[in-house]
């Protein structure tokens, strides 16, 4: 009990300002598309990639941490979780690259999500590449 107490908290404090810049870009995403459409800045096209892979990410990420709390629970197969996950990661370095050059150090935000992903994907490995075994 005491370890899925840890595991939780552990998901919650990484990835608490992940999701707060996340739900601001999904909210701001019309107005990214309108500016995109009016041919205001073509840059906008990278961020509503950002936007939506990270989207994407975070909800592997939310299937990924299920797995590690209740193992016996069913998610998402083991490649469209694998898929979702390599959303996220791309995700937060196309968000990086999106930094103004000087305010790069503030890209470090973006190493607790990681750092919790890999960690749950170790956990999680046994799930995410189990071989198969014949077909159905």
């Amino acid at each position: 009990m005491i370890r899925k107490v840890v595991l939780i908290a552990e998901a919650v404090m990484s990835f608490a300002p992940m999701v707060l810049i996340w739900l601001l870009g999904f909210f701001m995403s019309p107005v990214f598309l309108f500016g995109l459409l009016a041919g205001v800045d073509i840059e906008l096209a990278t961020v509503l990639l950002a936007i939506t892979l990270g989207g994407i990410g975070l909800w592997g990420v939310v299937h990924l941490t299920i797995k590690v709390i209740q193992p016996n629970y069913r998610v998402i197969t083991p490649r469209v979780l694998k898929r979702f996950l390599a959303c996220g990661y791309l995700a937060v370095f196309i968000a990086i690259q999106l930094f103004d050059p000087e305010l790069q150090e503030l890209a470090v935000i973006f190493l607790p999500p990681l750092l919790v992903t890999t960690h749950f994907m170790y956990l999680a490995r046994g799930y995410l590449w189990q071989r198969v075994t014949g077909a159905k």
